[in-house]
């Protein structure tokens, strides 16, 4: 299903309704402000983010590039987080992963903010 002119995280790949970028976002919302939360992607998929994302500020869409792995994205968003709160705590949350207890896994993330701050 998946195919570089639009890629996995666009695709409704468990059929629920939403995209893995959209099931991603939801649960990153679930622990933050939108205003907080960043999309690292490829200049090549920008415009689809903006699409997928309605609720995503256009400026928290973090254009790398080139298309490398995943720790070029973590050190790119990392920078940007960081000239915004010095003393951020950052989640990686990738958009390719399948999350079968989603209340559990925000419940986590929010019990590992508590202990990080």
């Amino acid at each position: 299903m998946s195919r570089v002119r639009k890629p996995k995280q666009f695709i409704d790949v468990l059929g629920t309704g939403e995209t893995l970028l959209q099931a991603t976002f939801r649960r990153a919302k679930q622990i933050c402000p939108v205003e907080n939360i960043y999309i690292v992607t490829s200049k090549l998929y920008s415009d689809m983010v903006s699409e997928d994302l309605a609720d995503c500020h256009k400026e928290n869409i973090l254009c790398k590039p080139v298309r490398r792995n995943t720790a070029p994205c973590i050190g790119l968003g990392a920078v940007h987080i960081h000239h915004k709160y010095e003393d951020a705590i950052m989640m990686v949350l990738p958009s390719d992963h399948l999350i079968k207890f989603n209340d559990i896994f925000v419940e986590t993330l929010s019990n590992a903010c508590d202990v990080a701050e």
